[in-house]
């Protein structure tokens, strides 16, 4: 997650530079930035940082398979600004000063979707007023990846299995199956047992991958519990089974 935060608060490190002219200092940070680049982090990459007509533009390619879509990332636009919260005030409070826009332009490494978002000095002045913690940040991009995960539901898991959808409602982050009733027994799912391996199993999967201890790790930060609903197709008899955070942290210290 810090790598996350670091993506959208780079340009935070402009330091005042006199000069006659009032943008210098931005430019001079922009473009040492820019002799850098790629910057490359797990979840993609900063190509191009670059100052222009008074706005601070970074170009980004994502990494889709780390979680996050460029797709995604475009339905939430409030996670750019939770984000800047977070940054250095001195830095920010220069680009309001001097009426700077901060523009990303984020492009999918595999979709190859791009969208721009701007950050008006209007937009950063807010920020510097705004109060916001870390969880408020990594509730966002929990949004930004349920999303994402819902891009391509629904989803066949195995004959007569399909995962529906993931929601977050509330404090807990829902994974709904639809089960074909011509072939599994929904009475089976109530199963005390039953309910025990399924846990151990789906648990096992989240282990798996970078990614998906990074998601665990996220909703554990955010005290969210993990429903798993199991739904028959036909009589809508529901089964959910529940792995609370304390089961995620076991988890995480069993794949460390």
């Amino acid at each position: 997650m810090k790598h996350l935060y670091y993506l959208f608060l780079f340009f935070v490190a402009i330091v005042a530079l006199s000069g006659c002219d009032r943008y210098a200092d931005i430019k001079r940070e922009a473009e040492r930035m820019n002799k850098v680049c790629p910057i490359t982090y797990d979840f993609g990459s900063v190509t191009n940082v670059t100052f222009k007509d008074g706005m601070l533009i970074y170009k980004m390619l994502v990494n889709e398979d780390f979680g996050m879509t460029a797709n995604a990332l475009n339905k939430h636009p409030e996670v750019f600004k939770i984000a800047l919260a977070f940054g250095d005030k001195d830095g920010l409070k220069l680009l309001a000063d001097r009426d700077v826009t901060v523009c990303y332009v984020y492009r999918g490494d595999n979709s190859q979707e791009t969208h721009t978002y701007y950050i008006s000095p209007d937009d950063i002045r807010g920020i510097l007023k705004r109060e916001v913690s870390k969880n408020d940040l990594t509730r966002e991009l929990i949004n930004v990846q349920i999303d994402m995960a819902n891009e391509s539901m629904p989803q066949e898991i195995e004959q007569g299995m399909k995962l529906e959808k993931v929601e977050l409602d509330g404090n807990n982050i829902i994974y709904t199956t639809v089960m074909d009733e011509n072939i599994y027994d929904m009475d089976v799912f109530k199963n005390s047992d039953v309910k025990d391996e399924l846990k151990k199993s789906i648990l096992s999967e989240w282990a798996l991958s970078k990614s998906d201890r990074r998601f665990l790790r996220q909703m554990v930060d955010c005290g969210f519990t993990l429903v798993y609903r199991f739904k028959g197709d036909t009589s809508d008899t529901a089964t959910n089974v529940i792995i609370t955070g304390k089961d995620m942290r076991n988890t995480l210290a069993r794949s460390n």
